[in-house]
């Protein structure tokens, strides 16, 4: 015959009855802490969507509430960041979103100047059409007065498919310099010339 198995032991339970939290105990982050996670999953999602131009605006936002040390470890996170996204990134015109970004962090964040013209001339080599990245070089020589440099950024956009409104606007500038800083004035008067043949009124 079959002997009946014994009788399973009764299940053990503690003495002390289980503890459940309350709502109000509950672990909370402090208003402090939700801004943070907030803004770190924006910052996600604007790179997941190649944003860069809303992902600078996100950074300058919390600059104007940190201190000088903590922005600086806070941009110097972003460049990290960008460098990590540059890197994985495989189209050539997003390469140079990121690019341009991360030269304008270095440019008007930093004041790493020679680094941020680096990035500006990455961004144009990776699309040459865009026209953003020639504009922030251009400015950043005419503010470090590298006039022939300028010259150049400018002559280079000139040959972009932009507004012809856009064009002469560069060719005055280009007259200028020449005028000006460069000592060039058969090329002030070549520049203003190409002006003039469109807007022959214009007085500038």
């Amino acid at each position: 015959r079959c002997s009946t198995p014994p009788p399973l032991p009764p299940p053990h339970r503690s003495p002390h009855p289980p503890r459940h939290r309350s709502p109000q105990q509950q672990p909370r982050l402090g208003g402090q802490g939700c801004r943070r996670l907030a803004q770190a999953r924006l910052v996600s999602l604007l790179m997941e969507t190649n944003d860069y131009e809303g992902l600078l605006k996100v950074y300058q936002e919390r600059a104007r509430a940190l201190d000088e040390e903590a922005t600086r470890r806070m941009w110097k996170s972003a460049i990290e960041g960008l460098h990590e996204q540059f890197m994985i990134a495989e189209d050539a015109a997003i390469r140079a979103q990121i690019a341009l970004t991360i030269g304008r962090v270095l440019d008007e964040e930093v004041g790493a100047f020679e680094q941020a013209m680096g990035q500006y001339q990455a961004a144009f080599r990776l699309d040459p059409e865009n026209a953003a990245a020639l504009d922030a070089a251009r400015d950043l020589a005419i503010r470090r007065k590298l006039w022939a440099q300028a010259f150049q950024l400018a002559a280079l956009e000139t040959r972009l498919g932009i507004s012809e409104e856009r064009r002469l606007q560069l060719y005055l500038l280009m007259a200028r310099i020449c005028e000006t800083h460069i000592e060039r004035p058969s090329g002030a008067y070549r520049w203003a010339s190409k002006v003039l043949e469109v807007e022959p009124e214009n007085t500038e």
